[in-house]
């Protein structure tokens, strides 16, 4: 019982909700663009007509400078399109009560029409880009040699030192014992002078130097071996999820009711 006061409650706010919209665009209308579907400017249950004759009004515009001093200026602008009371149309043959009642209120109430009424309805959908948001990945890995060597190759090298193969030489002579010319008790105490006898001897100049071979022992020179590591590499599979964009078109609608003023009741007052 509580939902349905609630129920009561709520259409008849909605009512005169309704009802004060359509004073006040009847008063000062709501001028609109005619040719956005993504803005809404009008109040729900109005559409964007264009008008019989286009009009121009004075609009007040106002800027905030730098200094935060609002400064107006008047300008003027002209409309083709202004907002009108769509016309509410309804199924006379919907079983769940009274279609009018659901939506506008309770003074309205579904009429059958003599003929069908059609009119377009923008109606909008998303659907999917060529441009992906988010993709399946998968990854492909190789082994690679990295910087850091395992082997070497290697060379033998050996020390050298320079020695002397030849060196410069000099005549040496000397003199021999000749004769003994003078004896004493048998043993000869003077010999007579001999001739020079001369040989070449080295110096300590060298003439001819030579190589020669010392130790020897393997260094390493270049890398044989290098360690591998493994590189992986992602790359695109599938596309996940595609960018989507909002697509608007008319479609007819056509229906067989139309909500009209609910005729007022007659109450009788008994004596």
């Amino acid at each position: 019982m509580k939902f349905a006061v609630a129920t009561v409650l709520l259409l008849a706010l909605a009512s005169v909700a309704s009802a004060r919209s359509l004073e006040t665009l009847k008063k000062d209308p709501i001028y609109c663009s005619g040719k956005d579907y993504a803005k809404d400017e009008c109040p729900v249950h109005y559409g964007c007509e264009p008008l019989e004759k286009k009009v121009c009004k004075s609009v007040k515009v106002c800027k905030t400078d730098t200094y935060g001093k609002q400064m107006c200026t008047y300008k003027t602008q002209c409309f083709e399109y202004k907002c009108v009371e769509e016309p509410k149309y309804c199924d006379p043959y919907y079983t769940s009560g009274d279609e009018c009642v659901e939506k506008y209120g309770k003074e309205l109430v579904c009429k059958k029409l003599d003929k069908k009424a059609c009119l377009y309805k923008k109606e909008c959908k998303y659907v999917d880009t060529k441009v992906c948001e988010k993709y399946d990945y998968d990854q492909k890995c190789v082994y690679v040699p990295s910087k850091i060597c395992l082997k070497y190759n290697q060379v033998q090298k050996c020390d050298t030192k320079q020695v002397c193969k030849v060196y410069k030489q000099k005549k040496v002579c000397k003199p021999t014992q000749g004769k003994c010319i003078k004896y004493y008790n048998g043993v000869c105490t003077e010999y007579a002078k001999g001739v020079e006898k001369c040989e070449y001897v080295d110096t300590d100049v060298c003439k001819v130097y030579a190589t020669v071979k010392g130790e020897c022992k393997y260094v390493k020179t270049t890398c044989k071996e290098y360690k591998k590591v493994q590189k992986c590499e992602k790359f695109k599979v599938k596309c996940l999820k595609y960018k989507q964009e909002k697509v608007c078109e008319d479609v007819k609608v056509c229906f067989e009711g139309k909500c009209v003023e609910a005729p007022k009741k007659a109450y009788s007052f008994g004596k």
